[in-house]
C-alpha cells in the first residue's frame, strides 16, 4: 500500500513537473448562453404560441455575475496572455446575432479586463439607464451598489465579430443553414429508439409539465420540437427557483420538491439523449464542426509559426498580431457538437452541458527550449470541460486526427445543396470537362499523327 502511494507520488510530482514546463500560447473558448429570464407562456392559446416561440431571450442577472467571475477566472488561469496588452488583434470574440449570446460574451469581458471604475452619469442618464435583465426590485440592490457608476468596472472595448454569411454556410451550428441537415435531424427524432425514449419520458412527466405550465393543448407536448421549449422553460424555472417555490404553484402541480428534482434529473436525461441520438450525432456534429476546428488548428499554427520566428530584439516580431484568444459564444448544442467531434477523434467524455457551460481548448508549449529550435511536437493540447481536464494531446496527433475527420468548405456545400456550391460545381463540372476534352482531342490528333508520320514511312520505302 506504501508503494502504490509513493508511486501516485511521484507520478503527481512528474506531472505538476510536465505542467510547470509548459506555457499556453493559444486558447480556443467556446461557451453555451446564461440561464434565460423566465418568460411567463400566458394561460391563453396565443399567448402561449408567441411565447414558447419567442427567439430573443434575455439573460438573467445571475447568469451575467457568473461570467463575469468565469471572465476573472480566465485573466487569473491566463495572465501570461491577457496580461500581455492583448489587443482585438490577437483576441477574437465570436457571437450569435442575439442578445442572449452578446451579454454572455459582453459579462465575461467584463471580468477579463477590469481596467477602471465605470463613467460617471449624470442624473438623465441614471433615469435611462435601466438594466434590461431585470425588474425594479430586482435591480434595486445593484442600483444603489452602483450609485453614479455607470457599471463596476469598464471593459476594454473590442471588437465583438458576427459570423458572416459565407461563414454561417460552414458553421451550421450557428443557425439552421443546411435544409438536407434539418431532414436527417427530423429522421433521428422519428426513429423508433428515439420514439420509445420519449414516450417513456412524456408517460411519466409529461402531465406535469403541461399542467405546470397550463398548456392550452396539452397534446401538443408529444412534438419533439414543442416539449424541448418547454423543458428548457422548466429548467429556467428550476434553476430561478421562485416559481417553483411559491407554495401555491406547489400546491397546483401537486409536486413536491423531490419530485421537481426528479423530474429536473429526468429533464437532463432527456436532453441528453436527443442530443446524442437527434441533434448531435457523429456526421451532424463533424459537419458543423469542421469549419471552426478547421479555424483552430489553422490560429494555432499561426502561433507556432510566430514563435519560430520570435527575436527579442526585433522591434517587428515584438509586435504581436497573430490571434491568442479565440472566443465563440453560443448555445448548448454547439458545446455538444464540439464535443461530440472530439469524441470520435480521440474518445473524449461526453459531459451534459448545462446553462453556463464552457470549454477551452489550450495549445502549450515546452518551455526551455529556444525559439529558433521550436518544432511542431514541442507543442501539445489540453482540452476542458467546465474546468475538467478531458484531453491530452499532442498538437501533431490533434491536427492530424481534425484533417483525417473534417469536412471540406466544398463538401459542406454539396452535401447542403447550397446555391453558391452549383456555382461551384458548374465551374468545376466545367474546367474538368474541358480538361477531358482536350486531353481527348489531344490523344487523338496525337493518334492521327503518328499514323500519317508512318503511311509516310512506309510510302518512302
Amino acid at each position: 500500500m506504501k508503494i502504490n502511494f509513493f508511486l501516485l507520488f511521484l507520478l503527481s510530482i512528474n506531472l505538476q513537473n510536465y505542467i510547470i514546463k509548459s506555457e499556453i500560447v493559444f486558447v480556443f473558448e467556446q461557451f453555451r448562453n446564461g440561464l434565460y429570464k423566465f418568460i411567463p407562456l400566458g394561460h391563453t392559446k396565443e399567448s402561449q404560441s408567441i411565447n414558447l416561440k419567442k427567439v430573443d431571450k434575455q439573460i438573467t442577472s445571475a447568469s451575467m455575475r457568473s461570467f463575469y467571475l468565469l471572465g476573472l477566472y480566465i485573466r487569473e488561469k491566463y495572465q501570461n496572455i491577457i496580461n500581455k496588452k492583448i489587443t482585438s488583434k490577437n483576441l477574437y470574440i465570436y457571437s450569435k446575432e442575439l442578445d442572449i449570446h452578446v451579454l454572455t460574451a459582453q459579462s465575461q469581458l467584463l471580468g477579463m479586463f477590469p481596467l477602471e471604475e465605470g463613467i460617471i452619469l449624470n442624473k438623465i442618464e441614471i433615469d435611462l439607464a435601466f438594466p434590461q435583465t431585470s425588474i425594479p426590485l430586482e435591480a434595486q440592490k445593484e442600483i444603489d451598489f452602483l450609485g453614479n457608476l455607470s457599471v463596476p468596472k469598464s471593459i476594454k472595448p473590442f471588437a465583438l465579430r458576427y459570423f458572416s454569411d459565407d461563414e454561417k454556410q460552414n458553421l451550421l451550428s450557428i443557425n439552421n443553414e443546411c435544409p438536407r441537415l434539418t431532414k436527417i435531424k427530423e429522421q433521428n427524432i422519428e426513429s423508433e429508439e428515439f420514439q420509445t425514449i420519449m414516450k417513456k419520458f412524456l408517460n411519466k412527466h409529461g402531465n406535469e409539465l403541461a399542467n405546470m405550465f397550463n398548456l392550452y393543448n396539452k397534446t401538443l407536448i408529444n412534438d419533439y420540437n414543442y416539449l424541448s421549449i418547454v423543458i428548457d422553460h422548466y429548467l429556467s424555472y428550476y434553476k430561478n427557483k421562485y416559481f417553483l417555490e411559491k407554495e401555491e404553484n406547489l400546491n397546483r402541480n401537486k409536486l413536491s420538491k423531490e419530485k421537481l428534482d426528479i423530474l429536473f434529473n429526468d429533464c437532463i436525461k432527456f436532453k441528453n439523449y436527443s442530443y446524442v441520438l437527434a441533434e448531435a450525432t457523429k456526421d451532424i456534429s463533424i459537419i458543423s464542426m469542421s469549419a471552426t476546428l478547421k479555424k483552430i488548428v489553422k490560429y494555432m499554427e499561426e502561433r507556432i509559426a510566430y514563435d519560430q520566428k520570435y527575436d527579442e530584439t526585433s522591434p517587428e516580431l515584438n509586435e504581436d498580431k497573430t490571434p491568442k484568444f479565440l472566443m465563440y459564444s453560443n448555445n448548448g448544442l454547439s458545446v455538444y457538437y464540439l464535443q461530440v467531434f472530439l469524441r470520435e477523434a480521440f474518445d473524449v467524455v461526453l459531459k451534459y452541458p448545462f446553462f453556463s457551460s464552457n470549454q477551452f481548448i489550450e495549445l502549450h508549449r515546452k518551455d526551455g527550449i529556444d525559439y529558433k529550435d521550436l518544432k511542431e511536437e514541442d507543442y501539445h493540447i489540453e482540452y476542458y470541460f467546465n474546468g475538467e481536464m478531458l484531453l491530452n494531446v499532442s498538437f501533431i496527433d490533434f491536427k492530424n486526427k481534425i484533417n483525417e475527420l473534417e469536412w471540406s468548405s466544398r463538401k459542406i456545400n454539396n452535401f447542403c445543396k447550397h446555391k453558391d456550391a452549383n456555382i461551384l460545381d458548374h465551374m468545376f463540372y466545367f474546367s474538368l470537362s474541358a480538361t477531358v476534352f482536350i486531353i481527348l482531342i489531344s490523344i487523338i490528333r496525337t493518334k492521327k499523327a503518328a499514323e500519317r508520320l508512318k503511311n509516310l514511312t512506309e510510302d518512302k520505302f
